[in-house]
């Protein structure tokens, strides 16, 4: 979850399991996601996006039917 003054940090979560899935193993475990989501919450006083990638609340829910509305 990237932040940081003027140009941020590089979201760490993000681009780990983006490697994971490319094949390469960044050997950094996220088995326990929300735990390190909510570490991160406390500890920066920030919130993670609920659509973030990998760690927003909403990662697995699907909105059905929404995309037929347009």
């Amino acid at each position: 979850f990237g932040n940081g003054e003027r140009t941020g940090n590089l979201d760490i979560v993000t681009v780990a399991l983006n490697m994971y899935s490319q094949g390469l193993h960044p050997s950094l475990s996220f088995e326990n996601i929300e735990q390190i989501r909510d570490i991160y919450e406390r500890t920066t006083g920030m919130t993670v996006h609920e659509r973030h990638p990998y760690g927003g609340d909403l990662v697995f829910t699907a909105f059905s039917g929404s995309h037929q509305d347009a």
